[in-house]
Order: structure tokens, then C-alpha cells, then sequence
């Protein structure tokens, strides 16, 4: 770099402003599915990978056992769902980053309907669950080939709350 010429300086400077930028909103999608060059330019955000179709939040909320199933089928993501199943496999705590709880819960046995439940407890109570243990959930879908996941089970995101909450409820109990 050129230390004489301050229009040399400046435009390194702009160019690793313009990467951190870029970094940042790479960073931004890939943990939160938020597409920021898609809303910066107002096209339409790129669905996550993996994902044929993807709708708003604000655009698709649906009830029951078959509508998260037609969201599977559709390969459809972010979609909040309020639905109910059985408990089928307690899997590890991620501890990773934000943590969660994270369990298997089956909606219908005769179809082999399964999705992953990821419950984070840094925002919300550890649920005290058994395999078995009846439960009734809302939270966010996401597609994946296993059946998908239902996140988002706390209340809405803090400071914005854009993210509408969710809950789980166990034993008489609501979690969120």
C-alpha cells in the first residue's frame, strides 16, 4: 500500500470495509436464513439450501399432524406450525452456541412421521421429558430429508420480536 497517496489508503480501507460486509451477511444467512442481499436489493431471498420452496413467516401458520406432513411433501421451510405428538428419542443437549434441548417426536406412528425438535434453552426452561411423554408444540419448520425441524419453541426473538414466539407444553405446562 502506498502510504504517500491517501486515495490509495482509502480505497484499501473500502475494500476491507466491503468484505467485513460481505462476510457479515454470509454469517447472517447461514444462521439464521435471513438472505440480507436479497433484502438489500429487494429482489427475492434465495430459499435455504436444500429447500425447493420457502415461504414468510408472516405468510403460512398451519394446525395438526397432516399440515407439518403437506410441509414435508412440499419441502417447505419456515413455516410456523402448532401440532402434537410422542416423544420418541431424547438425543443430546447441543451445547454449541445458543443451546438446545433437542428430542425426536413422532406425529403419526402409521406413516412414520418424525421430526427433530430443537428447544433453546438459553431462551427458554429445560422440559423435564420422557420417552413417551405426550407433548403439544408450536414453532418454526424446516425441510430437511428426515422429516424436518420444529424450532423457535421460546418466546419471540429478542430485542426485535420480528420472529413470533412459540412454546411447548408438557404435562399441563407451557414452555417458552
Amino acid at each position: 500500500m502506498d502510504h504517500a497517496n491517501p486515495r490509495k489508503r482509502l480505497k484499501g480501507t473500502k475494500s476491507l470495509a466491503a468484505l467485513a460486509l460481505l462476510i457479515v451477511a454470509l454469517l447472517v444467512q447461514e444462521f439464521t436464513g435471513v438472505d440480507l442481499f436479497a433484502l438489500l436489493t429487494g429482489g427475492a431471498p434465495n430459499p435455504p439450501r436444500g429447500v425447493a420452496e420457502s415461504v414468510k413467516d408472516s405468510e403460512t401458520t398451519g394446525q395438526g399432524v397432516d399440515f407439518v406432513y403437506e410441509q414435508f411433501k412440499a419441502q417447505r421451510s419456515n413455516v410456523w406450525v402448532t401440532t402434537e405428538g410422542k416423544v420418541k428419542l431424547l438425543l443430546a443437549d447441543d451445547n454449541i452456541g445458543s443451546r438446545h434441548q433437542e428430542f425426536m417426536l413422532e406425529l403419526d406412528a402409521a406413516r412414520n412421521f418424525t421430526v427433530k425438535v430443537a428447544h433453546n434453552i438459553d431462551d427458554a426452561p429445560y422440559i423435564p421429558l420422557e420417552r413417551g411423554d405426550p407433548i403439544q408444540i408450536k414453532g418454526r419448520y424446516e425441510f430437511n430429508e428426515i422429516g424436518g425441524v420444529i424450532h423457535f419453541t421460546h418466546r419471540a426473538d429478542r430485542p426485535t420480536k420480528r420472529t413470533p414466539g412459540g412454546w411447548i407444553e408438557h404435562k399441563g405446562e407451557r414452555y417458552q
